[in-house]
């Protein structure tokens, strides 16, 4: 099926929409994001300092999982992906269970 958009063409707006995101919400403690599971394998591994791809398709978001970050002066760091919590490092072999 085509007329869709291709990944790259995701990539182009999603990191736009975090910058605007982040200017918007102030001081804004906590905020929710919801989205297709789809976009969040694709483009929060590229968010992310700690979560490349292959982690994040080793590890797919169900239905109604969460993923929690924190935007830091380093960059965005997940703190749990779908209650596994990724190691400083991209690797998807360094996982410490919640």
């Amino acid at each position: 099926m085509g007329g869709g958009e291709s990944l790259l063409d995701v990539q182009a707006l999603f990191r736009p929409f975090i910058e605007r995101l982040e200017r918007g919400c102030g001081d804004a403690e906590k905020v929710l994001l919801v989205s297709h599971g789809g976009t969040l394998l694709g483009m929060l591994p590229i968010l992310f300092k700690n979560v490349d791809h292959a982690f994040a398709f080793a590890h797919p978001p169900g239905n109604a999982d969460v993923v929690i970050a924190e935007s830091t002066s380093a960059g965005w760091v997940c703190f749990s992906w779908c209650e596994i919590v990724p190691r400083p490092q991209t690797t998807a072999d360094h996982l410490l269970p919640i």
